[in-house]
């Protein structure tokens, strides 16, 4: 049995001090600490985006927008390491062609087509015709997406979801 001090108020006015009382409390017993129960696991995001582009206000604006649509992603410059770019967890790669050497980009394309063919690439340019000759179905892995310059993050989000839809 232990005991704790209870300090209780009498209810007198004029400045007494409040009598206290010693009451005695039984022991809980408690030896053994109980499991905490775990939080719920935060289901995993069935989609995670890297953002390719030179532009740094393009790699920030649209990384903040995914971020407050509760989509995991990174953005990078790194236009020649696929690593940055597709990692193996990565499920779509938005790619900014127009902020690259010309021929860099669709240099890019070709090898994550090569290399990772269920990654869903999309391409905001504003020269679409100039990727005709990468976004044709080859049989093997998913054509690009090609969006127009300026494109809005909705728009870029909403072709993301769409192929993340299990079909």
């Amino acid at each position: 049995m232990t005991s704790c001090r209870i300090a209780r108020c009498a209810g007198r006015s004029g400045g007494e001090a409040p009598k206290r009382a010693r009451k005695s409390v039984p022991a809980l017993g408690l030896r053994k600490r109980l499991p905490m129960p775990s939080p719920p696991k935060k289901p995993r995001s069935p989609v995670y985006v890297a953002i390719v582009s030179n532009n740094p206000e393009t790699l920030d604006g649209l990384q903040s927008y995914f971020k407050q649509a509760g989509v995991p992603s990174h953005g990078t410059r790194a236009v020649h390491d696929l690593g940055m770019v597709a990692p193996e967890f990565a499920t779509a790669a938005v790619i900014f062609p127009d902020d690259f050497e010309s021929d860099e980009a669709l240099l890019l394309v070709r090898e994550l087509r090569r290399l990772r063919p269920r990654l869903l690439a999309l391409i905001v340019t504003r020269e679409p015709n100039r990727f005709r000759s990468v976004t044709d179905a080859d049989g093997r892995s998913l054509p690009p997406i090609v969006l127009p310059r300026p494109s809005f993050g909705w728009d870029i989000l909403d072709a993301i979801r769409a192929h993340a839809r299990p079909h």
